[in-house]
């Protein structure tokens, strides 16, 4: 989201001080920031952020770049079969603009992996378990 897109909301009369907090909340960084000692002093206020270490970002990374370069290789073999998932109440095709060539219909097939929940600390230990092996 970009600064001109943030606006608030609110048909009350509210004071410039209220103002502020909602754009600072609605503009207050999503994700992760890499703990090195300094940056998340910046990120201080920001209630949705999380601190990630350096180490445990590598992990991400590394797992991330060998999800892409996998996938890039099986679509280049012609491996690209139809795997929809369902994660707590989304699915992958709510995002994706190919539906009309895929030809997935959900209400008929239903066939959807289902994303367990995991917590930060399970999923970055599968990463690396990932790359040892």
């Amino acid at each position: 989201q970009s600064l001109k897109d943030v606006m608030v909301r609110d048909r009350s009369d509210i004071s410039d001080a209220k103002v502020k907090e909602k754009l600072k909340d609605e503009m207050a960084l999503k994700g992760y920031i890499i703990g090195d000692g300094t940056s998340e002093k910046c990120y201080a206020e920001s209630k949705k952020a999380r601190v990630i270490s350096a180490p445990d970002y590598e992990i991400v990374q590394s797992h991330t770049e060998g999800k892409i370069k996998g996938i890039g290789r099986d679509i280049f073999r012609g491996r690209t079969e139809i795997r929809p998932y369902l994660h707590d109440h989304f699915s992958s095709c709510d995002f994706c603009p190919y539906g009309a060539v895929c030809g997935y219909e959900p209400e008929l097939t239903g066939k959807e992996d289902r994303l367990p929940p995991i917590n930060d600390a399970a999923a970055k230990s599968l990463m690396r378990e990932e790359e040892k092996e």
